[in-house]
C-alpha cells in the first residue's frame, strides 16, 4: 500500500495493564503499544482508524494516562472523537463496556461518528437453551437469571459457570460464541480454555459490523 491508501486501520492494543479486573500496573510495558498504533498512523496514513480498549482506561489513575494518548493521536491530521460504548445496545446479549477512539483524516472533510443505540435488545434467552441462571463466578458468585437479562462480560478468565436443571456448568463454547455473537461457523483453534481465551479478548462481531456500517455509510458515503 501507498501512504494514504488505507481505508480502515483498525487497532486493540493489550488491555491488562488497563483492566479492572487485573493488577491496573500503570508501568505495564504493554500499556505504551498505544504509541505502536500512533506510528503506524502516521506511516500508513489511513482514512480512518479505530482503537478499542476496556474501559478501565478512563477510570481513576488511568484518566491522565488516556489523556495522554488522545493528546498524542491529536498531534496528527485527523479529527478525533472517542466514545465508551456497551456491546449490549449493539444487537449483542452481552454487557460489554468498551471505550472506541475513531480519527478521520482532515482531507476526508468528515467528522468521527458511533453508531446509535438500538431500540430493541437482545436477551440470554433468545439465544441460548437450557440454562436457567448464571454468574461471573470470578468476583462473585451470585446466580442470574438469563430470562430477560443479559451475560455477564466473558472474560480471558474461565470464570462463568451456568446452572441448568439445578445442576452448575460450565458454558460450552458454542454458548460463549452466540453471547459474543460469533456465527458457529466461525472456527476457533486450540484447546477449550485457549478458545474460552479467544472469546473473552475479542471484540463482538456485531458491535465491530455496526461501526464499520456506520463509517461505510457516513464517511466513505
Amino acid at each position: 500500500l501507498e501512504k494514504g491508501e488505507l481505508d480502515l486501520l483498525d487497532s486493540s492494543p493489550p488491555c491488562q495493564g488497563f483492566s479492572v479486573s487485573g493488577i491496573r500496573n500503570l508501568k505495564d510495558e504493554r500499556n505504551d503499544l498505544y504509541l505502536q498504533t500512533k506510528r503506524f498512523i502516521k506511516v500508513l496514513h489511513p482514512k480512518v482508524f479505530i482503537i478499542e480498549n476496556v474501559d478501565g482506561i478512563i477510570k481513576g489513575k488511568y484518566k491522565g494516562l488516556f489523556n495522554y494518548y488522545l493528546s498524542e493521536l491529536m498531534k496528527l491530521d485527523y479529527k478525533i472523537k472517542w466514545k465508551s460504548m456497551n456491546s449490549l445496545y449493539y444487537g449483542v446479549p452481552q454487557k460489554r463496556q468498551r471505550v472506541f477512539i475513531m480519527g478521520v483524516r482532515n482531507d476526508l472533510g468528515k467528522e468521527p461518528i458511533f453508531p446509535k443505540h438500538d431500540s430493541e435488545l437482545v436477551y440470554m434467552d433468545e439465544v441460548i437453551n437450557d440454562v436457567d441462571f448464571h454468574s461471573r463466578g470470578q468476583f462473585d458468585k451470585k446466580l442470574k437469571k438469563v430470562t430477560n437479562n443479559f451475560s455477564y462480560t466473558i472474560t480471558k478468565t474461565p470464570s462463568m459457570f451456568f446452572v441448568s436443571n439445578g445442576k452448575k456448568r460450565k458454558p460450552r463454547i458454542d454458548e460463549l460464541k452466540v453471547l459474543s455473537t460469533f456465527p458457529n461457523s466461525f472456527k476457533l483453534e486450540g484447546s477449550y480454555l485457549q478458545k474460552w481465551g479467544m472469546i473473552g479478548n475479542g471484540v463482538p462481531p456485531k458491535l465491530t459490523e455496526r461501526l464499520g456500517e456506520t463509517v461505510i455509510k457516513n464517511i466513505f458515503n
